[in-house]
């Protein structure tokens, strides 16, 4: 999103999860703690880091140095999988 991008050049020391764009807000909106480890796997394969740091019921916020934009895998189990797509820096 390109009002992550400006964000972070105008305001770098604020925390994304303290932004309501960051991700929507709503009963089953939640932060986690401690964050969630995963692997993001691209579409040649290749692979990175990433914690999910808070989710609701459509949306995750992950943080991770994966290339934007970008489609990804994140392997939750052995037969779980979700397919992302990264479009903000955060």
């Amino acid at each position: 999103m390109q009002m992550c991008f400006d964000c972070a050049k105008q305001e770098p020391d604020r925390h994304c999860l303290e932004c309501k764009y960051f991700i929507q807000p709503g009963p089953l909106h939640r932060i986690l703690s401690p964050p969630v480890q995963v692997i993001l796997e691209g579409e040649r394969f290749n692979q990175y880091p990433a914690q999910i740091i808070a989710l609701n019921t459509k949306e995750f916020g992950l943080k991770t140095q994966a290339p934007v934009p970008g489609q990804y895998v994140i392997k939750l189990q052995e037969n779980l999988w979700v397919e992302v797509a990264r479009t903000s820096i955060h």
